[in-house]
């Protein structure tokens, strides 16, 4: 699964996409930990399926700061009780590309 979110430094007035998202960075500059934890979490979840978080923990490992942020996440394992995930939060200004947060989630399989 991966997620690419777009961050701006003052309100959008447009999309330029129906499917963009876009967010207006912080006083700072930078992306809020809440909305980058908030992200890890989504693609943990959608890389798993029908899921509920049992478990979730969030490194910050750098500033994000960026023009793009691409959240990528993966299923380590899958059991009948329990599936693990693992995402990546990238930031990415022109060609390059960051890692600024990693995540880890337990989650729990659901029938619906």
């Amino acid at each position: 699964m991966n997620v690419k979110i777009a961050l701006t430094r003052s309100r959008p007035s447009h999309r330029s996409s129906p499917n963009a998202v876009t967010f207006t960075a912080n006083g700072a500059g930078f992306l809020h930990a809440g909305l980058t934890g908030a992200l890890l979490d989504i693609v943990c979840g959608f890389s798993a399926g029908n899921v509920l978080a049992s478990l979730f923990s969030v490194n910050c490992l750098a500033p994000a700061v960026g023009e793009v942020f691409i959240a990528r996440g993966r299923v380590v394992k899958a059991g009948k009780k329990q599936v693990f995930a693992r995402a990546e939060l990238f930031a990415q200004t022109g060609d390059q590309l960051k890692r600024v947060a990693t995540g880890d989630a337990i989650l729990l399989p659901t029938s619906h």
